[in-house]
C-alpha cells in the first residue's frame, strides 16, 4: 500500500514541476518577444534619424555649391528611408531636415553662416 502512495506523490511532483517549467518558459518567451519589438523600434528610429542626417548633409552640399540657395527639397528616397529638407532664405541660414523610415519620423535642424567666405555649420540638434 505504501508503494502506490509513493507513485502518486511522484506523479503529483512531476505535474507540479512541469507546470512551473511551462510558466517560466512562457514568461521567458513573452520577454523575448517584447524586447525584440522594442529593439526593432529603436533600430527603425535610428534609420529615420540617419535619413534626416542625409537631408542635412544634402542641404550643406547645396549651400557649398550655391551660398544663396534656399527652398525645400521633398521626399528624397534612399531605399526605405525618405528625407525632406528646407533651407531658410535669411542669414544665418537654418536647415530643417525631416527623415522617415517605416512610419518613424525624426527632425534635425542646424544653423549655418558664412565667415570669411567659409561655410560654418553649427552642431546639429534634434527636435522632439
Amino acid at each position: 500500500m505504501k508503494r502506490s502512495t509513493q507513485k502518486g506523490n511522484v506523479l503529483i511532483t512531476l505535474i507540479i514541476f512541469m507546470l512551473i517549467s511551462t510558466i517560466v518558459i512562457s514568461a521567458a518567451v513573452a520577454m523575448i518577444i517584447t524586447n525584440t519589438g522594442a529593439i526593432s523600434g529603436i533600430e527603425q528610429g535610428q534609420m529615420a534619424y540617419q535619413a534626416a542626417e542625409s537631408g542635412v548633409e544634402e542641404a550643406v552640399i547645396q549651400l557649398l555649391r550655391n551660398p544663396n540657395f534656399s527652398g525645400t527639397v521633398s521626399n528624397i528616397s534612399t531605399g526605405l528611408s525618405k528625407f525632406t529638407y528646407t533651407v531658410s532664405v535669411s542669414s544665418p541660414k537654418t536647415i530643417d531636415s525631416y527623415g522617415s523610415y517605416l512610419g518613424f519620423k525624426r527632425h534635425i535642424y542646424v544653423t549655418t553662416s558664412y565667415n570669411s567666405g567659409q561655410l560654418v555649420v553649427n552642431p546639429w540638434q534634434e527636435s522632439f
